[in-house]
């Protein structure tokens, strides 16, 4: 089902031998419709190929885009890079296991326009997302980018602090972009904060609105259910959802800054 037009997209199943894996580029990945909603995918891997018997690698078609090379994956769901078949256009796609569970199916498409509301340089562009019923997946095209997360960068050997924070600075202005038309991220972190690879200097993109919450909309999710990464949540989303605004992101950019700036550590540890 196209989310555009809500038009029935033909299943298609023929070859493509793109396959491989290439771990510098990232599928700024949204994880949109995740059944449980408790993990989002983070930095690319470079684990073995097969992910999910529900989704085969490589080989096929899904929706109107062609299906190729492994780029990361999460707890629910994997990141492929494909291109359109009439446009021909290059896009990041995210491919979340699906059954058909109509609570899951209204979320993703809630959160797919939510994600696309958002419109920023410094946030990584939505195109399009649906339903292919033949692979039993949920779908969302992305732009590709090329680079690493934040994440990947502090683990350098020769981690540079000072040109980090100058970066991370740069994730306030999508930031506050995003609080501007309602939306609160939620799961603000290094493994979402992307360091684009461009000629005229690196850049910083914001990613992954898939647990992004409106403020003040109730959301279709288990009752009880704490949504983020604990580390970076702050009290009230932790213990309050229904207060969680704004604010919640700014906590999380400080835990951020910390961890930049004490080389790796955390403000607090501990196992509760």
């Amino acid at each position: 089902v196209c989310c555009s037009s809500g038009a029935p997209l033909a299943p298609r199943a023929v070859a493509d031998d793109l396959v491989g894996f290439e771990p510098k580029t990232y599928a700024a990945a949204v994880t949109a419709g995740a059944p449980d909603e408790q993990q989002t995918l983070d930095a690319p891997s470079v684990d073995a190929e097969p992910v999910s018997p529900s989704i085969p690698p490589g080989g096929r078609f899904c929706g109107p885009y062609s299906v190729g090379r492994l780029l990361g994956r999460g707890a629910v769901g994997e990141v492929r890079r494909a291109h359109h078949v009439e446009t021909g256009q290059e896009v990041a796609l995210k491919l979340i296991p699906h059954d058909g569970d109509a609570l899951v199916t209204t979320r993703f498409f809630r959160e797919l326009r939510l994600a696309k509301e958002i419109e920023h340089p410094g946030v990584v562009e939505v195109l399009d997302g649906g339903e292919d019923l033949e692979e039993r997946a949920l779908y969302v095209a992305m732009e590709l980018l090329e680079g690493r997360t934040l994440a990947e960068v502090m683990n350098d050997p020769g981690f540079d602090r000072e040109a980090a924070m100058a970066l991370t600075a740069q994730v306030l202005q999508p930031l506050a972009a995003s609080h501007a038309a309602g939306v609160v991220h939620r799961d603000l972190k290094p493994e979402k904060v992307f360091i684009c690879d461009d000629l005229g200097g690196p850049r910083v993109k914001l990613l992954d609105f898939g647990i992004a919450l409106r403020i003040g909309e109730e959301r279709a999710t288990a009752t009880g259910v704490t949504v983020g990464t604990p580390v970076y949540m702050s009290p009230e989303q932790a213990t309050r959802p229904k207060e969680v605004g704004p604010a919640s992101d700014l906590w999380a950019f400080g835990v951020l800054l910390y961890e930049i700036l004490s080389g790796g550590r955390l403000p607090y540890e501990g196992d509760t």
